[in-house]
């Protein structure tokens, strides 16, 4: 679970950035650290921002939230930053982002939900990166595939999730074998067929089951049907309700 920003700021050491009240940036950190090793597991939103040669890489948590810069030497710059730090930051930057003011309470984790497809390139990475778009701090979503045969995301799906104002370019795939299924609060299929080929589930209620046709070898058009397709099958998960809904 994400870590809270005062438990962030009491592992590390974090120098005020001249001019820019409550943000603050990682000292003496190896080059290579990553988002994930300072927050915790993670959905970690990735932007393109216009004007800014490295990759966006951002993280709410309850107080505040993290802004990465990912740079093409493999090096990554991590800022810390007060809820009014991090909504101030995120508009000069122009990413569209939930106010961290209805974040869940520090005592309160959100929810972890999986979305698995087939390959883990089109409708799962889609569905998640949606997801923690309109559930906010509520969530922590993750994908994976039943039989992930290329890396990343296709190029239709990064193109059709771009336009929504987010990137899911630096997405890699995985398989849902390799992952323990236990700490997820939710784990929805996205068709019937891949609910019946999941590993073993305890708890077989967190098993959510959609019908979202596969996109794979489709034009944009076919992407964004897709996409409108999760989007209206994600208003049917409800935040905070029986087990196998948000």
């Amino acid at each position: 679970m994400p870590a809270s920003f005062d438990e962030i700021w009491a592992a590390r050491t974090w120098r005020p950035i001249h001019g820019c009240p409550g943000r603050f940036v990682l000292r003496d950190a190896r080059p290579d650290l990553a988002l994930e090793d300072i927050v915790g597991p993670t959905y970690v939103r990735r932007f393109r921002v216009e004007g800014a040669r490295d990759l966006v890489l951002v993280v709410a948590v309850a107080g505040g939230g993290l802004i990465s810069y990912a740079r093409s030497d493999g090096t990554c710059v991590h800022t810390l930053n007060t809820e009014d730090g991090f909504e101030r930051k995120l508009e000069q930057l122009g990413i569209r982002w939930p106010s961290t003011r209805r974040a869940l309470p520090s005592d309160q984790e959100p929810r972890r939900v999986l979305f698995v497809c087939q390959g883990n390139i089109c409708r799962s990475p889609m569905a998640a990166a949606m997801a923690q778009e309109m559930f906010g701090d509520q969530i922590a979503t993750e994908s994976a595939g039943l039989n992930p045969v290329y890396d990343t995301a296709t190029s239709e799906a990064v193109a059709v999730i771009r336009e929504q104002g987010f990137d899911i370019s630096a997405h890699r795939s995985r398989n849902v074998r390799d992952l323990d299924l236990e700490p997820f609060d939710v784990i929805v299929a996205l068709t019937p067929s891949i609910a019946a080929r999941l590993p073993r589930v305890d708890r077989p209620g967190r098993v959510v089951v959609w019908n979202i046709d596969d996109p794979y070898g489709g034009d944009l058009a076919v992407y964004r049907s897709c996409a409108a397709a999760i989007k209206e099958k994600l208003k049917t998960l409800r935040i905070g309700g029986d087990e196998g809904h948000l």
